[in-house]
């Protein structure tokens, strides 16, 4: 098949969960089909980058970079659009151009889009078959967000509602251009099936490079220690590490004192950055090469996600490397695991704090939950697999 992949950002390279998935998919579906990738300039796009992916024998396009921020004018102006704020960065002529030209010089089976956003060149896209993968519930998320950080600002409750009805909207009438819309877990289908016939959601699960994510000795323990990982820069990741800082953290020394807390990923904010000053056990890192060290070291890997939708790939990359896990439920949507058995699934900070020192005190046990992960994403989570799946959707809308 030839399919027109357009994607929010360059996935080379895959150092956050939307690059993960994009970049595997491509990669697993190039062996079999022609892809026609079009997304936006960035300074990411360095020559090394384009040849990696272009090596795969995809053809790359790229069209003018989005807008890095919207301004206040802009968040006031669109207040009286129907369209959610988030869709002003997005909407770029050039885009709309670079479709026009794939389609005029070569006849397309499909379409795929990548994210929410994207969802506003269905326009361009007409009479092509085509599928929309947001990932996960854009309403939802959003929900789960306003509800996770209440305003008593009567202005500031009214635009959350406004915006939050404009998101649910663009869902119920935008993603119903698509033959199919794919998210990667159960809860955002359901959410998504409140808006839409469900016969047009689909689910697919993200995967995890097995081969590169794996169990080594290569790594040297740190011990005691815990580590989280992810784009800090993104608020669930942000509000997650300091929910555990102040509501897990303390009952974790106060037993083990000598406990390492390891914070892993690109872009920490001011406030993430400062738990290192307050406390010398804490290392903050920003930004590094391969994240599999850090993961591979520490003892245990928490993930005490109160916000998010989707499936959190950093929970099954910490699978696929055989680490004990504590995590709470939400870290776990999507996921086809049992907790005492894979993960420890704990919500209350008191049981996530004594579920981390159990790991700590018990090699035993944490080999055997790092055992049991490890199995279950080699058997149900692998990338040649997913992409198989994206496959069958393809030929599926193809039909309708």
């Amino acid at each position: 098949m030839r399919v027109l992949f357009l994607a929010r950002q360059f996935p080379w390279p895959p150092n956050d969960g939307e690059k993960v998935i994009v970049y595997n998919v491509i990669r697993h579906l190039a062996a079999r089909h022609q892809i026609t990738l079009l997304t936006f300039e960035s300074q990411a796009v360095t020559a090394e980058a384009m040849q990696r992916v272009e090596d795969l024998g995809i053809d790359v396009r790229l069209g003018g970079a989005p807008m890095s921020r919207l301004s206040t004018r802009d968040k006031i102006a669109n207040l009286l659009s129907p369209s959610p704020v988030e869709i002003l960065r997005w909407r770029i002529p050039s885009m709309r151009q670079m479709i026009r030209e794939a389609r005029s010089q070569q006849k397309f089976d499909v379409a795929h889009v990548d994210t929410a956003m994207l969802a506003v060149y269905h326009v361009d896209l007409a009479g092509l078959p085509a599928v929309l993968s947001p990932h996960d519930s854009w309403g939802m998320l959003m929900e789960r967000i306003y509800q996770a950080h209440p305003t008593s600002n009567p202005l500031r409750r009214l635009v959350r509602w406004l915006e939050l009805r404009k998101i649910r909207n663009f869902e119920a009438l935008v993603y119903r251009r698509f033959g199919k819309v794919c998210v990667v877990a159960g809860p955002d289908a359901l959410a998504l099936k409140k808006r839409l016939p469900s016969e047009r959601v689909a689910v697919i699960p993200n995967g995890v490079d097995t081969d590169f994510f794996t169990a080594s000795d290569e790594h040297g323990a740190v011990e005691p220690s815990v580590v989280f990982s992810g784009v800090m820069s993104y608020f669930p990741n942000e509000d997650a590490v300091l929910f555990f800082y102040h509501q897990i953290w303390p009952r974790i020394v106060e037993v083990i004192p000598e406990t390492m807390f390891f914070i892993v990923g690109r872009d920490p904010r001011a406030s993430v950055r400062a738990l290192a000053d307050r406390d010398e056990r804490i290392v903050v890192t920003d930004s590094v090469e391969d994240i599999r060290p850090y993961i591979g070291r520490a003892t245990v890997y928490v993930s005490p996600l109160r916000v998010g939708a989707g499936i959190k790939n950093k929970v099954l990359e910490a699978m696929a490397m055989g680490k004990a896990i504590v995590a709470t439920p939400l870290s776990c949507d999507g996921i086809e695991l049992q907790s005492e058995t894979h993960v420890l699934v704990r919500e209350i900070p008191d049981d996530f704090a004594s579920a981390v020192i159990d790991l700590i005190k018990n090699k035993a046990l944490r080999s055997r939950l790092g055992a049991n992960s490890r199995k279950l994403v080699a058997s149900k989570y692998s990338w040649g697999s997913i992409a198989t799946q994206y496959e069958d959707l393809y030929y599926e809308v193809r039909r309708l």
